[in-house]
């Protein structure tokens, strides 16, 4: 979380917008919550602050990690099943908090 191992500035690159997450012409309202930086994702959430995260669908297999610096607390996971993104809006409430599911999970069901 700290960018142990880079140089500060890649470390502020990697986290810092770049732009919409969304490539369709009339993005969804969930689209509107999650930007790039480099090689992340970045959601911006009214409960927990700005929400790096990086998933993984290799047809079966699926993995997802998120970090949450409000929290200091960082969720990782992999699954061997194609519906493995389901767990999302299970999982990340009984770990950070969080009421309202994160914009993240329709995002990622999208993809």
């Amino acid at each position: 979380m700290e960018g142990k191992g880079l140089k500060p500035e890649t470390h502020k690159l990697m986290l810092t917008p770049t732009g919409i997450a969304s490539s369709k012409a009339d993005p969804a309202e969930f689209d509107k919550h999650i930007e790039w930086g480099l090689g992340v994702g970045i959601e911006h959430n009214d409960e927990l602050g700005d929400i790096y995260f990086h998933w993984g669908d290799n047809w079966e297999f699926k993995n997802l990690f998120v970090v949450v610096p409000k929290q200091n607390k960082f969720i990782v996971y992999f699954t061997n099943c194609p519906s493995g993104h389901t767990i999302i809006d299970m999982l990340m409430p009984v770990y950070f908090g969080n009421a309202k599911p994160l914009n993240m999970s329709s995002w990622i069901a999208e993809q």
